[in-house]
């Protein structure tokens, strides 16, 4: 059935990530650098083209106004609204996943597999718990993303440190500027959030700045 409509390509197996801490160092710099940028552009009133803020900043109003107490079991859709196929007709978690013959959850003929994707669950959650637990932005992140620590043998690894403290720095950074344009840019912010400005000014309520 493959073959008379679709043809295999060779995938050559590759990390998750090829960025090593010199490179997480350099990023560090450049977000801190647009990070003023930014701010320039919000007392024009200005959206930049390319802007890695936004949608971490929109996150963090997110959760401090619906604040649930605790993060969802994956933050994406993997084997829950989301399943690729390869040329073979296997069915796998997304389509990072594709190639991964372990990872595989079903066919297109036979269905999903759902005890290999409770398996894929728990042992994700397994390694979530054991390395996320203890770190105070677990409900910010809500997780690595489950390809970027897969293995060939179908199991998870813990994440990168690098990445992890990567992504608290840039968690810290969108906290900063959420105050910042609260109390500086509140109608620059309320734009970004698709809000009213007196939405972010609840009557007594004082933001304090701490810095970056």
């Amino acid at each position: 059935m493959s073959g008379s409509y679709l043809s295999s390509i060779t995938i050559l197996a590759m990390c998750s990530t090829c960025i090593g801490s010199e490179e997480y160092g350099h990023f560090a710099q450049v977000f801190d650098e647009m990070l003023d940028g930014y701010l320039e552009n919000a007392a024009k009133g200005v959206r930049a083209d390319y802007d890695p803020y936004s949608k971490t900043v929109c996150l963090l109003h997110e959760k401090w106004n619906r604040f649930d107490g605790g993060a969802p079991l994956v933050a994406c859709g993997i084997c829950r609204n989301d399943l690729s196929v390869d040329t073979e007709g296997r069915l796998f978690p997304c389509h990072r996943f594709v190639g991964l013959g372990k990872f595989c959850v079903g066919s297109v003929q036979e269905g999903v597999k759902t005890d290999r994707v409770r398996e894929i669950y728990l042992d994700y959650q397994g390694v979530r718990l054991r390395t996320c637990g203890d770190c105070w932005a677990r409900n910010l992140c809500s997780g690595p993303c489950p390809w970027h620590i897969a293995n060939d043998d179908g199991t998870f690894d813990a994440p990168e440190i690098e990445r992890c403290e990567s992504t608290r720095l840039q968690m810290r950074r969108a906290m900063w500027l959420y105050a910042e344009l609260r109390d500086r840019h509140t109608a620059f912010l309320a734009k970004v959030l698709g809000c009213k400005e007196d939405d972010l000014r609840p009557a007594g309520t004082q933001v304090s700045t701490a810095n970056r």
